[in-house]
């Protein structure tokens, strides 16, 4: 969208100091030339018409003074004017300091990546090609909603500043965008890596749900490794199967040895229950978790409650009684 940023600076700007040397200057002047280049830049930025300011805007703004305001913001070196006769216009100088108005191109470029980014026939194709990777480092992304992070999900047109086609739109993630964004597309494709051959959607994105409710039928994507691979392992956490020096001396697979290990019931307690002998843990004497002060045979941390399973608490113990104090004489003695 079009706007339009004031420095903090302006108001003090070395121009806006100027004025006051400029035809015909009094000490309103500075206020009056400065508030009416503001106008006109606000104008300009609406518009959309980059810094230009016509006759008919600036009669509009300044009235009957129009002329005397031009000529004074041109020595004062806010503007510069232009041409002769019919075709004579007036341009806001460029300074980050004084004001910074969006360009015509940069607007427009900025509502085309949002059609783009907004056409369902475009970006279902897009999706169901590259799926939920970056096409330039193959980073798995996440929901289009997150703005902040990196791994952010977005889209790179190849030919910046024309309209996507299917050929020049790519998946990416934030980083990547912001690294190649404003890079020609020779240069940009040394740095492209081909289609994934099965497309992979992340659960976080929601692109294959997406996809499958444009299409309007189901569409066949990867699994992640990463996921398999965690999932696996939380498999095996979840039955206690975990490798111990004893297993590889014996050639024995995790959790072969004792029920409660495959069962998961490791607790004092669990082991009780279930008749198995607990084997004291160097040279720890058995007993529950909260005996011998309340260590955990084995453990090597005290305190009550360190397993966090809450066996490990302690009994509860008496209030010992509270002694009464005997009422104190007054000081100095009886009177």
């Amino acid at each position: 969208m079009p706007w339009l940023k004031s420095s903090d600076k302006s108001g003090l700007h070395i121009r806006v100091l100027a004025i006051r040397r400029t035809h015909r200057a009094d000490a309103r002047s500075a206020n009056e030339v400065f508030g009416f280049v503001s106008r006109c830049a606000t104008m300009s930025a609406g518009y959309m018409t980059d810094y230009v300011v016509d006759i008919g805007t600036a009669e509009l703004i300044g009235g009957d003074r129009a002329q005397l305001l031009l000529r004074q913001a041109v020595e004062a070196g806010l503007m510069t004017a232009e041409g002769r006769g019919r075709t004579r216009r007036w341009r806001i100088v460029e300074d980050d300091d004084l004001w910074h108005i969006r360009l015509k191109e940069d607007v427009a470029w900025d509502r085309q990546r949002d059609q783009d980014r907004r056409n369902p026939e475009l970006t279902a194709r897009v999706l169901l090609r590259d799926g939920d990777q970056c096409r330039y480092c193959r980073v798995v992304l996440v929901s289009s909603k997150d703005t902040r992070s990196g791994r952010g999900a977005t889209y790179d047109h190849l030919n910046p500043g024309t309209a996507a086609t299917f050929e020049t739109y790519v998946r990416c993630c934030h980083k990547c965008n912001s690294t190649f964004k404003h890079m020609p597309r020779p240069e940009k494709e040394t740095h492209l890596l081909p289609p994934p051959p099965m497309p992979y959607f992340s659960k976080a994105s929601g692109s294959r749900k997406r996809v499958e409710d444009f299409l309007g039928h189901a569409v066949p994507a990867a699994n992640d490794p990463f996921e398999t691979q965690s999932t696996s392992s939380r498999g095996s956490a979840a039955t206690g199967a975990t490798s111990t020096p004893a297993d590889a001396a014996t050639g024995a697979h995790p959790g072969e040895q004792g029920g409660s290990a495959a069962t998961g019931a490791t607790s004092y307690e669990g082991a009780a229950a279930a008749g198995a002998t607990l084997e004291p843990l160097g040279g720890a004497p058995p007993g529950p978790p909260w005996s011998e002060g309340g260590r955990r045979a084995g453990s090597g941390r005290a305190g009550p409650g360190q397993d966090r399973t809450g066996s490990g608490a302690p009994p509860a113990q008496p209030q010992p009684a509270r002694r009464s104090r005997g009422a104190r004489g007054r000081r100095g003695g009886d009177q």
